[in-house]
């Protein structure tokens, strides 16, 4: 029982952490935005990152080296995930827009396509209530984002 109680603790701090983060890349990349292109805030950002993750992981990067099989590309594909969703949410902070409607439409398609492909392809659950709840999710907003 307790345990139960600790995972959804662990749940919501993850959920809080992650809301945070999203919150902060946008408050930094809108003041960054000021003063450097977008171009320069990628390139530093990620040489920045690849140091500190470096630095904190060296151990896990050489025994990684050492898995080096073909699985290696799901490791690219993920690399080049991430660049390509980081320079279009750069980008998307320059633009004269409300940012938090063109995070809201995309992650109105992004959280139902991600509970579909983890129910179909990684055999996570699915109730009843979390089909209700994708259905509504789609349904409002698109009506609330066409408007």
């Amino acid at each position: 029982m307790i345990l139960n109680y600790i995972n959804i603790y662990n749940e919501y701090i993850l959920i809080t952490i992650l809301a945070l983060s999203y919150t902060f890349f946008y408050i930094f990349n809108k003041i960054l935005l000021n003063k450097y292109s977008v171009r320069e805030i990628l390139i530093n950002s990620y040489i920045l990152s690849s140091l500190i993750v470096i630095f904190l992981f060296y151990n896990d990067l050489v025994s990684s080296i050492k898995k080096f099989d073909v699985n290696f590309i799901y490791l690219i594909a993920l690399a080049l995930t991430m660049v390509i969703a980081n320079s279009l949410l750069t980008y998307g902070c320059n633009l004269n827009y409300n940012f938090g409607l063109i995070e809201g439409i995309a992650m109105g398609i992004y959280v139902p396509l991600v509970a579909i492909i983890s129910y179909y392809y990684f055999n996570d659950k699915l109730t009843l209530t979390n089909y209700v709840g994708l259905l509504l999710l789609i349904v409002i907003g698109v009506i609330l984002a066409s408007k």
